[in-house]
């Protein structure tokens, strides 16, 4: 078996262990020399008139494409893939399992978290539940979410930056809560204040003894280029549902795979 590393055609009846079509040899750097950038590919703009630009193209389908190390799309990340599954890989006890990463419809961002629950000084229904409760008083419990005083770099601190809360307000803001006892959990935006009360009422009166009572939360909100129109002159494209008429790519076509 033998190596092609750069073009050239087999015939005969050899065996080929690995070819490359294109090889880029590494370089070597002798004395006190230094190279900032070094491309193993570099393609650079192209001509005006040109409708569809493939820096690198492979037609075969069935191939695979492979790169080493971390992957950065548009300048300074901020480009776009169009894939339809994204599945990292892990091995466990020798066995490779496959993962998925959700899909969602419009460009958005979440975030998830757990907050304990402390009784709620200003909802105590005191007086109501002596009356009709004389096994004891119940109490409301809550915890509150502040976009304006989260810690710099948390992940509520990060949600609100990529969703520019600080613009949007708590409007479009979804919020999904689970508590891990059994009972009612609700929550109330403050959108001058900028925060998000999360409220809990637990229907297991021995639960009321309890201090460490916790409920599960998920956000989601569009992120702060969603529309896009504002964001046009600093050359952020918009993320909307439909893509151009003059995109390439068909993608899942339903029209096909549900109705052949």
């Amino acid at each position: 078996a033998r190596s092609v590393q750069a073009g050239g055609n087999l015939t005969g009846s050899g065996n080929v262990s690995t070819w490359q079509a294109f090889y880029a040899q590494p370089f070597a750097i002798t004395g006190t020399g230094s190279v900032t950038n070094g491309y193993g590919l570099y393609v650079d703009t192209f001509p005006s008139g040109v409708t569809n630009k493939y820096g690198v193209y492979v037609a075969d389908t069935s191939a695979s494409s492979y790169f080493g190390g971390t992957v950065t799309v548009g300048p300074g990340g901020a480009g776009k893939i169009s894939v339809a599954t994204v599945d990292p890989p892990y091995t466990i006890g020798g066995v490779k399992y496959a993962t998925y990463a959700p899909s969602m419809t419009g460009v958005k961002e979440e975030t998830t978290g757990i907050v304990p629950l402390r009784v709620s000084n200003l909802l105590r229904r005191l007086d109501t539940l002596r009356t009709s409760n004389p096994q004891g008083t119940q109490s409301i419990y809550s915890a509150t979410l502040d976009f304006v005083h989260a810690p710099k770099g948390s992940d509520l601190w990060l949600f609100a930056k990529t969703t520019n809360l600080a613009r949007e307000g708590l409007d479009n803001v979804t919020v999904l809560l689970t508590p891990e006892f059994d009972g009612k959990v609700w929550y109330e935006k403050d959108s001058k204040n900028m925060t998000i009360t999360i409220y809990a009422q637990p229907s297991n009166l021995d639960m009321f003894k309890s201090l460490n009572l916790e409920v599960s939360y998920r956000l989601t909100a569009p992120r702060f280029d969603h529309e896009g129109s504002q964001f046009v002159n600093v050359g952020v494209p918009t993320y909307g549902n439909l893509r151009t008429a003059t995109d390439p790519n068909e993608g899942l076509n339903l029209d096909k795979l549900l109705h052949p």
